[in-house]
């Protein structure tokens, strides 16, 4: 027995939210034990990525990433790492929209 396509795209919708609301909760919680410093580098290196985001050519695939934009998310992502204690963790969660290249 096959679903109508709306009803499959409902579901979806519906599982889509109920998960985000969990997720909100989960990472008030994970935040409050962060340090000022953590947050505020975290901070950051949000809004740069925001920022690269938000340059996009329209006639582009993607946002043009600099060399200096680069460098920039390399050195908040290493300071972001030297101060978290499970270094990769945080650093997979502020990492959300691009990931420096390394050798």
């Amino acid at each position: 027995m096959a679903c109508h396509p709306a009803c499959l795209k409902y579901i979806h919708t519906c599982i889509y939210l109920v998960l985000h609301v969990f997720r909100l909760p989960m990472d008030l919680l994970a935040t409050r034990r962060l340090s000022d410093q953590q947050k505020d580098i975290e901070i950051l290196l949000l809004r740069h990525q925001l920022r690269i985001v938000q340059r996009k050519l329209p006639s582009s695939r993607g946002p043009c990433i600099s060399v200096w934009d680069k460098g920039v998310l390399a050195l908040l992502a290493a300071q972001l790492g030297t101060c978290s204690k499970p270094k990769g963790r945080r650093l997979d969660e502020a990492l959300l929209l691009f990931k420096p290249d390394t050798p």
